[in-house]
C-alpha cells in the first residue's frame, strides 16, 4: 500500500514541478508583453494545442492499450504507429500554416503561429515518452520527464528575456517555444528506439500473451483502433480550451489573455486527478480490465469517494486565495481574471470526480462511446460559447465551460451504469 502511495507522490512532485514551471512560463510572459500581445499569443497558442492530439492521431492511447492486452506483443505495432503519427504530424503541421495564412489573421499572428508549428513535434514525443515510461512502471523517470520539456522551454524563454532585443518581443518567445520544442523532440527520439525492438521492460505481462486484437499490422487497422484516442484529445481541448480562441474572435485579444490566465490556473488545480489516472492507473487500468476483474471495480469505487472529496477539499481554498494571488503573480492589469475563475473553480468537484467514473470506459466498444459523449459536449460548448460569448464575454465561456463540466460527468456516469460491470 505504501509503495503505490510513493510512486503517486513521485509522479505528483514531478507534474508539479512540470506545471510550476509551465506556470511561472506564463507569468513571465504576461508581465512582459501587453494584455493585448499576450492574447494573441495565448490564442495562437491555443490554436496549435487544439489540433496536437490529432497529429498524434491517438497513437500514444493505442500504444498503452495494445500492451495491456497483447503483452510484448504489442511490439509488432509500433513501427507502423510511428509512421503514422508521423504522417498524423506532417498533415496538422499543412492544415496549421494554411489556417495562419487563409484565416482571418493579421501578418503577426501568421508569423506567431509559424513559429510555434515545431510545439506538435514536440508534444508528439513528449507523449511516446511518457507512454513507453508508463509502460515500464518507472514512475520516478516519469516524474522527471513531467519537468524537462517544461524545464527546456522555461530556460530558452528566460534567455531570449535576459538576451534578445528583438521587435516585435512576441515573435522572439514565439521562437523560444520553436527552439525548445525541437529539443524535447530530439531527446524523445533517442528515448523511444528501444520500443521498436522490444528492448524494453514490460511491467506486469510474462513474455509471451496471446495476440488478441488482430493479426494484420497495417495503417487501416492501427487507424481504426487509435482514432478514438486521437478524437479524445481534440474534444477535451475544444470544450476547455477553445474558448481562448473563440475569445479571441468574438470579443478581444484582450479578453483572451484574460481567460488564459484562468485556464493556467485551471490547469494547475486538475493535476492531482491527471496524475492519478493518467499517469499512474491508465496503464494498469488496462491490464485489470482483461486479467482482474474485481481490482478493476475496487479501484473504481473508492476512486469515486476519494475524488468527490478532495474536488471540495481543493475548491474551498482556491475560492479564498484567488483574489489575492492574481494580482500578486499577474499584475493589476490582471485583475479581470478573478471574476472568471470565481466561475471556473466549480468545474473543480465536478473534473475530480469525471476523472474516475471515466477511467472504466477503457474498453475498444467504452472507448469510442466515451468520444461520442465527448462529441456532444464539444458541439453544445461551441454553441454555448457562440451565445454566451458576444453577450458575456470571459464570464459567458466560464459559464459554458462548467456546463460542459457537469454534462459531460453525467453522460459518463450514465455510459458506465450502463455499459461497464463492476465486480
Amino acid at each position: 500500500m505504501i509503495e503505490p502511495i510513493i510512486k503517486i507522490f513521485g509522479l505528483f512532485a514531478g507534474s508539479v514541478a512540470g506545471a510550476a514551471c509551465a506556470f511561472v512560463i506564463q507569468v513571465l510572459l504576461a508581465r512582459e508583453l501587453t494584455l493585448e500581445e499576450y492574447g494573441a499569443f495565448s490564442t495562437a497558442l491555443a490554436t496549435i494545442t487544439l489540433l496536437s492530439p490529432l497529429a498524434c492521431m491517438g497513437v500514444p492511447g493505442f500504444l498503452i492499450r495494445v500492451f495491456g492486452v497483447e503483452g510484448l506483443e504489442g511490439v509488432r505495432w509500433v513501427r507502423s504507429s510511428l509512421k503514422l503519427a508521423s504522417l498524423g504530424n506532417l498533415c496538422i503541421l499543412v492544415i496549421l500554416a494554411v489556417w495562419g495564412w487563409l484565416g482571418p489573421h493579421d501578418d503577426m499572428y501568421f508569423r506567431l503561429l509559424c513559429w510555434m508549428l515545431p510545439i506538435v513535434i514536440g508534444q508528439t514525443f513528449a507523449e511516446l515518452v511518457t507512454v513507453k515510461l508508463q509502460l515500464e512502471e518507472r514512475f520516478y523517470s516519469l516524474a522527471l520527464w513531467q519537468i524537462f520539456p517544461q524545464l527546456i522551454r522555461g530556460g530558452v524563454v528566460i534567455g531570449v528575456m535576459l538576451f534578445i532585443q528583438y521587435e516585435p518581443i512576441q515573435h522572439a518567445y514565439a521562437a523560444a517555444y520553436f527552439m525548445s520544442s525541437f529539443l524535447v523532440a530530439a531527446v524523445g527520439i533517442y528515448s523511444i528506439k528501444g520500443m521498436i525492438n522490444g528492448s524494453f521492460y514490460l511491467k506486469g505481462h510474462s513474455k509471451k500473451t496471446a495476440i488478441l486484437l488482430s493479426n494484420d499490422v497495417c495503417f487501416n487497422v492501427i487507424l481504426r483502433h487509435s482514432l478514438p484516442f486521437s478524437l479524445t484529445g481534440v474534444l477535451y481541448i475544444i470544450y476547455f480550451q477553445s474558448d481562448i480562441i473563440l475569445l479571441n474572435y468574438l470579443w478581444s485579444e484582450k479578453a483572451a489573455g484574460l481567460y488564459n490566465v484562468a485556464f493556467t490556473i485551471m490547469v494547475a488545480v486538475y493535476l492531482l486527478p491527471n496524475i492519478i489516472y493518467q499517469k499512474f492507473l491508465l496503464p494498469k487500468l488496462y491490464r485489470w480490465v482483461n486479467h482482474d476483474k474485481k481490482q478493476f471495480g475496487k479501484v473504481f469505487r473508492m476512486g469515486n469517494i476519494v475524488m468527490a472529496v478532495s474536488g471540495l477539499l481543493v475548491m474551498i481554498p482556491a475560492f479564498m486565495m484567488m483574489p489575492s494571488l492574481i494580482p500578486l503573480l499577474f499584475g493589476e492589469v490582471y485583475k479581470g481574471v478573478i471574476p472568471i475563475l470565481d466561475i471556473l473553480l466549480w468545474c473543480i468537484p465536478v473534473r475530480f470526480l469525471a476523472s474516475s467514473v471515466v477511467s472504466v470506459l477503457v474498453s475498444e466498444s467504452n472507448v469510442r462511446r466515451k468520444t461520442r459523449c465527448m462529441a456532444v459536449v464539444a458541439i453544445i460548448n461551441v454553441m454555448l460559447n457562440c451565445i454566451l460569448i458576444p453577450l458575456l464575454g470571459g464570464e459567458g465561456a466560464a459559464i459554458t465551460t462548467v456546463i460542459s463540466e457537469v454534462l459531460l460527468l453525467l453522460l459518463f456516469y450514465r455510459m458506465v451504469k450502463k455499459h461497464v460491470e463492476i465486480i
